[in-house]
Order: C-alpha cells, then structure tokens, then sequence
C-alpha cells in the first residue's frame, strides 16, 4: 500500500516528475522562441516584397547602382540624406538591421540566408564603395560594420560574377 511505501521512493518519483516537467517547459520555451523567429523572419521577408516605399527604395537603389552613383551619393552630407537618396540610406540601416538582428538571434539566419543571400551579398558588393565613403566622411570606420561582416561571411565567388 502507499502508506507503507518507502519515503524515499516517493521523493525519487517526485523529483523524477519535476525533472521531467522542468524539461517540457524549458522545451516548449525553446520551441517557441524559435517559431516566433521564424515567424518574424517571414513576415519582414513578406514586408521588404510587399510594402511600397521599400519596394521604390529598392527600384531606385537598384537603379542608381547600375548607373554607378552609390559613391557619388555617399559622398557630401547634405546630399546624403535629402529625399534623391535617403533610399540609399534606407538600404544601408535595413542590412546593418538585418545583420545585426542575425547575430542577435532575432532574425532566424537560415531562413534569411536561403531567401535573401546572394542579394544581400550583392547590395554589399554594390553598396562597398558608398560605404567605405561614407566612413572616410564620418570618421567612423565602423560604420555598417555588421553588413560588411555579415556579406562577408555569406560571400560566394559567383555573387560577384553575376554583378558583371
């Protein structure tokens, strides 16, 4: 009977099921973090191909990096952030976002990587001149260090082939 039951099985049994149950919770928390990265990862993916201004953002860099105007767009303040080329300024913070929130753990990398690596190593191999400009005028050699490193990291021979 459980009245006669040892004391110290009931205590090995009674652990054994916390045990357990502290297993499932800390699972099902891991589990859950990592759907709600995925998640965010798809909605923002769904946003950058959805959303109008950073869909005209995207034309217009696309456009002004075939004509070769990134680093002229870099290169003086005051140009810099006035509305012919706040896309470029906009390119720029969502890699360096995007980087950021890779390393972070926010934005889920596998599924970010398989939609969106070549472009992003791409922007980089564009964007590298602007960039390295626009240090050279703000004194601050770690700007959009995360997109550098992150293009980087991703970079395959062929991105850069296929820019030519």
């Amino acid at each position: 009977t459980m009245l006669g039951a040892n004391p110290d099985y009931i205590v090995a049994v009674q652990s054994a099921a916390m045990v357990v149950s502290a297993i499932c919770i800390i699972s099902t928390i891991v589990w859950n973090v990592r759907v709600t990265r995925r998640r965010t990862t798809v909605d923002m993916l769904l946003a950058e191909q959805t959303n109008p201004i950073l869909l005209e953002y995207r034309s217009k860099y696309l456009h002004a990096a075939k004509a070769q105007k990134l680093e002229e767009l870099a290169e003086m303040d005051t140009y810099y952030y006035s509305n012919e080329s706040f896309f470029l300024v906009s390119t720029l913070n969502r890699c360096d976002l995007v980087a950021i929130g890779i390393q972070e753990g926010i934005i889920d990398e596998k599924i970010y990587k398989a939609y969106w690596r070549a472009s992003f190593v791409r922007d980089w191999i564009r964007c590298k001149g602007a960039v390295m400009k626009r240090r050279q005028v703000r004194g601050d050699p770690e700007l959009f260090i995360d997109f550098e490193k992150l293009a980087l990291r991703w970079y395959k021979k062929e991105d850069e082939v296929a820019l030519h």
